[in-house]
């Protein structure tokens, strides 16, 4: 009996608690987050996690009483539901949120919303355009609802001044502005953030670019003739100074560039043998008794010959004797002696023929 007593209690206990477990709750934590007219709603839920659940999300306008679902999230799994395309930025809304288990859903709601108001704006799309003594700020919104929402009840404003140091209030605008008389090759930072109806948004978001204000295109075309010219100065005198340098080494750089030219030792023992210097020397003294020079061909005919007797030899069948006689230009002058005795010998061959001759008539 005891027995009994104490289980019974501990099976209703148990019984109750996975009844807690399996019990649907409703989402929790809802808020909403809104930039640049983007809203997005998130929540949490504490609903066992292995059990599969349908979030629901709807909106009523407060000067309405119907709720409407939102059909980008009806039904979804997530936690989150962008409801932006479904509700009016200039109204006021409220939006709740169902779990959904089987036939049943728990609903939980959110503060009245109005995103035109909540929203939170920026940052501005800011583009620089530096130019000398001067700098183009362009602006553009991140996204096209905003300026279809306000129209030109939004603007921005401008605060620029040099790197690292403050920056100053220049004025609210529309679209685009020129910053002028900045002083050339120094960085600004222009930083530039929305206003609505003349205030500033709380929460909203700046954006700060820097550019260096370039120099005008004439002083850098001087400065790279003078940094080109210099270059080319440099360069030339120190190559003219090596050119100097080098002729006055000439003497030193060619004997060390050129050294003196020897032959191999085998070349030297060759050279060096008896039978190599016999040869050498036969064949100079053949070599300077031969003439390389053409020889001339002379035919000699006695001057002191009647009329008759050289028609005679012309018509005999012995022609006179011809002579060939070294180039008296390539003769040399030295060698007088063996002129005379090769003359001499060449006068007697003629005599000789000419008597030869006549005899034959």
């Amino acid at each position: 009996m005891t027995l009994k007593y104490i289980i019974l209690p501990l099976f209703l206990l148990q019984s109750i608690y996975t009844g807690v477990l399996m019990l649907l709750l409703p989402p929790e934590n809802l808020r909403i987050q809104s930039e640049n007219l983007i809203n997005v709603l998130n929540w949490s839920t504490n609903t066992d996690s292995s059990k599969t659940v349908k979030f629901f999300v709807q909106y009523r306008y407060n000067f309405s009483g119907r709720w409407c679902n939102v059909t980008s999230c009806a039904p979804t799994d997530a936690t989150h539901c962008d409801f932006t395309s479904s509700v009016k930025p200039g109204l006021n809304v409220t939006l709740r949120v169902g779990a959904k288990d089987g036939d049943r859903i728990l609903w939980r709601e959110t503060e009245p919303f109005r995103a035109n108001i909540q929203t939170r704006l920026g940052p501005p799309c800011v583009t620089l355009f530096p130019k000398p003594h001067a700098l183009i700020v362009r602006m553009d919104d991140p996204v096209a609802a905003l300026r279809e929402e306000y129209g030109g009840d939004l603007k921005y404003r401008v605060y620029y001044g040099e790197e690292n140091g403050p920056l100053m209030e220049h004025g609210d605008y529309s679209s685009q502005l020129t910053l002028e008389s900045l002083k050339e090759g120094v960085k600004y930072c222009v930083k530039v953030e929305y206003v609505l109806y003349g205030q500033l948004r709380e929460g909203s978001y700046p954006h700060i670019e820097c550019a260096v204000i370039p120099k005008p295109e004439y002083k850098r075309m001087i400065k790279n003739v003078v940094v080109v010219g210099t270059v080319v100065i440099v360069v030339g005198g120190v190559i003219l100074a090596c050119l100097l340098n080098f002729g006055k080494c000439h003497a030193k750089v060619k004997e060390v560039l050129r050294p003196p030219l020897d032959l191999p030792d085998h070349f030297h023992e060759f050279f060096d043998r008896d039978d190599f210097t016999q040869l050498s020397q036969s064949s100079t003294n053949s070599t300077s008794s031969e003439s390389l020079q053409p020889d001339l061909l002379v035919i000699e005919e006695e001057e002191d010959a009647a009329p008759g007797h050289t028609a005679a030899l012309n018509d005999s069948p012995y022609p006179p004797q011809t002579h060939i006689l070294p180039d008296p230009d390539q003769v040399s002058l030295s060698s007088s002696e063996s002129e005379t005795e090769s003359q001499a010998s060449q006068v007697t061959e003629g005599e000789n023929g000419y008597s030869g001759a006549c005899e034959a008539l």
